[in-house]
């Protein structure tokens, strides 16, 4: 895999894209909270249909 020293800031609701991505890092918006990213992140990608 590379490795790109900067940052990108993608906003998606694709599992694809994400899994592609390997995220490290999530930053929650419009509170711009900033962490790790974990598998309950991926809760946010897809969002629930009530």
């Amino acid at each position: 895999m590379g490795t790109y020293p900067g940052a990108i800031i993608i906003v998606t609701h694709d599992e694809g894209a994400v899994d592609a991505l390997c995220p490290d890092r999530v930053l929650l918006l419009p509170e711009a909270e900033e962490g790790l990213w974990d598998d309950d992140c991926r809760e946010l990608v897809v969002p629930a249909h009530g």
